[in-house]
């Protein structure tokens, strides 16, 4: 800013420039033939005074010139002109699976940082910059800086991703970044392959987009999920592929149990379509010890990352399965008869013993009666009443339920799978609340209606309703409900429910176990076999999926899929041109350093 101050400046150091030059020179004294030549000098000498008279010397004007133009570049002068300096922008940067395709040269996600660095690098040097990543996560790769030097080398750690990108918390983001700015612009660089999103407020952030890649021409599984088959030892595969491409395709698909084939077919898939079989199988010989099932298909295209998918296979051996129950639950009992290798035994409440828990895989209490004596530690399934001490997810609390409305559920839980609990009708239920170790499957009101957890050596699912009290027997959702929690409870690894894991999702190790893949990562952001191995040195092996039809349609969508609003409710626009000041003081440096050579040369040459 406007320094005036400076130019005082000028004052004590011009006087004393100007001084030097008054003060007659000290000369020594030397003998000559002739004075006639001195007559001058002697004049000057014959004065008791220091001072001479002030004369015009080009050297005296250059240096004083040379301090008025100083003692100007230290004021800053500015004029007030037209600019868009100062403007704030934040880059966001799509990180996701379809940036990894590879129909532009080094990939998507390098021509997206290409772009990045250009508009960095045309930035006016008053410009502040963000940069946001849109992985599965969204990460703020650089806060708001005009150090061009720290924006490209944050743009050089931009890693590429296997999952769907976090594009709407990732914009959100950007806009929570600029909100605060009066002149800001959000810039999304991205491919477009993504759902759409609606009603995104940038604040008064302006909106503009840069889409990268050229084509749509892959194939990818979108979905895949193993079963055992109800009734039989067979197993069945569900599998969807979809075909990006502009013509149909014809695709070999192999199933593998381990590194052992189980099945292969091929599919003819129409342009643009989505494929879905279901495909049984059944496994023999060495197979048998499997753990993952993979599903791949043959096909050069420009995204590999979703040309295989994995799942856990379901365990191969007898649930052992106690049912506490006071009545007759034909309900319960069809459902638990669909279980796969389930072994029911049923106790009536005053015949429990605790020490049964030890010999079966799950117990299920089902009475209006809760147990007398806190339960031991076990693999739990409470219908209705709470039961006491520390195996219980739940804990009393006053009052009652009446006609509690279901209001939602975790779809991803493992206990939940597959299963929609909307419309549901219950007639009472208890009321309770969550284990500080337990979380909430199922909403309503006042009090949770169905909560799930593990502590120590206790997996519990706790329902607060007996199956009698609701229409939820009569639903497809309660076989799968309790085939789910069968399979949840009675899981021999620690790992959780992981039979089918996308990039980013959580894998719950026990103490001192690792996970670890194939390409070296330690979490689940790529797609690939994982192996975790325990304390004592068990291996158990995962594997992680790409799984989305957003990210596996690849055809670049230009303008991509977004609307925006900002704080009015208008689109965003760009920004306008403002009255700033503009300093020109570097201007003054060129002349400066052009007088001070040529005081040089003057002096140079006088001195020759």
């Amino acid at each position: 800013m406007l320094s005036p101050l400076a130019l005082l400046y000028l004052l004590p150091v011009g006087g004393l420039i100007t001084l030097l030059y008054l003060l007659k020179q000290k000369r020594r004294d030397q003998r000559v033939a002739s004075l006639m030549l001195w007559e001058q000098v002697l004049s000057e000498t014959s004065t008791a005074s220091p001072f001479q008279k002030l004369r015009v010397d080009p050297l005296l004007l250059l240096q004083l010139l040379a301090v008025l133009l100083l003692c100007l570049a230290l004021a800053r002068p500015f004029l007030w002109g037209n600019t868009v300096g100062g403007r704030t922008v934040v880059l966001v940067v799509d990180a996701s699976a379809s940036m990894n395709a590879a129909d532009v040269p080094g990939g998507r996600l390098q021509s997206a940082v290409a772009e990045a660095k250009k508009i960095i690098e045309k930035k006016d040097a008053t410009d502040s910059v963000g940069i946001v990543v849109a992985g599965t996560q969204p990460v703020i790769l650089s806060p708001l800086t005009a150090d061009e030097g720290k924006l490209l080398a944050a743009l050089g750690s931009v890693e590429p991703g296997d999952g769907a990108g976090a594009t709407r918390e990732a914009l959100l983001l950007a806009g929570s970044l600029a909100q605060s700015r009066p002149d800001a612009r959000v810039i999304f660089i991205t491919d477009g392959a993504f759902a759409r999103q609606d009603e995104l407020s940038l604040g008064r952030a302006a909106f503009s987009t840069v889409t990268v890649g050229k084509r749509g021409a892959n194939v990818g599984i979108t979905a895949f999920d193993v079963r055992e088959e109800n009734g039989g030892d067979g197993l069945q595969a569900f599998v969807s592929v979809l075909n990006a491409h502009d013509a149909p395709r014809t695709i070999a698909l192999s199933l593998r149990a381990g590194d052992t084939l189980v099945e292969a077919r091929e599919l003819v898939i129409p342009a643009g379509e989505t494929r879905s079989v279901v495909v049984p199988f059944a496994i023999t010989g060495a197979a048998q010890n499997a753990e993952l099932l993979s599903a791949r298909i043959e096909s050069s295209d420009d995204l590999p990352a979703d040309n295989e998918a994995f799942a856990a296979l379901p365990a191969r051996r007898a649930v052992r399965i106690l049912l506490v129950a006071g009545t007759d639950d034909p309900f319960l009992e069809r459902a638990l008869s669909l279980t796969p290798r389930a072994l029911v035994t049923r106790v009536a409440p005053s015949a429990f013993q605790a020490k049964a828990v030890a010999d079966n895989d799950v117990t299920i209490w089902d009475s209006d009666t809760a147990p007398v004596a806190p339960l031991p530690p076990g693999r739990y399934l409470f219908f209705g009443a709470v039961p006491p001490g520390a195996a219980s997810p739940v804990v009393s609390a006053p009052g009652k339920l009446d006609a509690p409305p279901v209001l939602d559920w975790n779809r991803a839980s493992p206990v939940l799978r597959f299963a929609n609990l909307s419309g549901i009708r219950i007639r009472a239920a208890q009321k309770v609340k969550p284990a500080p170790w337990a979380s909430v499957l199922v909403e309503s009101r006042s009090a949770p209606l169905m909560v799930a957890g593990e502590t120590g050596k206790t997996r519990a699912v706790y329902v607060a309703f007996r199956p009698q009290q609701s229409d939820f027997p009569l639903r497809v959702a309660f076989p799968v409900f309790v085939t789910n929690a069968v399979s949840y409870l009675s899981a021999q690894t620690d790992t959780g429910d992981t039979r089918v894991l996308r990039p980013g999702d959580t894998v719950t190790l026990p103490p001192g176990a690792t996970l670890k893949g194939a390409n070296g990562a330690t979490t689940t952001s790529r797609v690939g076999r994982y192996t975790v191995t325990a304390k004592d040195g068990t291996k158990t092996a995962l594997g992680v999926s790409l799984l989305s039809a957003g990210e596996s349609n690849t055809a670049p969508q230009n303008p991509p899929q977004v609307v925006v609003t900002t704080a009015s409710g208008d689109a965003g626009t760009a920004s306008k041109p403002r009255q700033s000041p503009q300093e020109w003081w570097q201007w003054l440096a060129a002349p400066l350093l052009l007088l001070l050579a040529a005081e040089w040369w003057v002096y140079f040459r006088r001195k020759r």
